[in-house]
């Protein structure tokens, strides 16, 4: 297979996710990836935990995921306040509880053609405000 036909394969099936990191400095964007563990885990810095969505206005929670550094807390990475607040919103981790590390949000995909999706509009305009940045609509 030619790198011309492998980049068309990978434009069909790329999705756009979310990409929050832990450094408040660096900017929270949204990236076009071909979704896989690789990808993520490059993301994330290491082995990836899931997250399951949650409801937020105008969503429902199954159309959502998020992953994370499995061991952001024993390596110590730092917290992520910017993701911690989101899921705080959500209610998708107790009060107490911290991300650690980089987190990314990807759309759920029906289970039959695709695991996974764009992140819905609507859940990147609540992320966008939960976490008091901007992001293009």
């Amino acid at each position: 297979m030619s790198d011309q036909v492998k980049r068309e394969v990978n434009i069909m099936t790329a999705v756009s996710i979310l990409v929050i990191p832990a450094d408040s400095a660096e900017a929270v964007r949204v990236e076009c990836i071909e979704p896989g563990l690789e990808p993520f885990q490059k993301l994330v810095g290491g082995y990836i935990e899931q997250l399951p969505g949650r409801d937020a206005p105008g969503l429902n929670g199954d159309s959502w995921l998020a992953y994370v550094n499995e061991e952001g807390k024993l390596e110590n990475l730092p917290v992520n306040e910017r993701a911690t607040a989101f899921m705080h919103s959500v209610g998708g981790i107790y009060d107490w509880d911290t991300i650690n590390g980089a987190m990314i949000i990807i759309g759920e995909g029906d289970g039959e053609e695709s695991d996974y999706a764009d992140i819905p509009p609507q859940l990147l305009r609540f992320a966008g405000q939960s976490m008091d940045i901007g992001i293009p609509a």
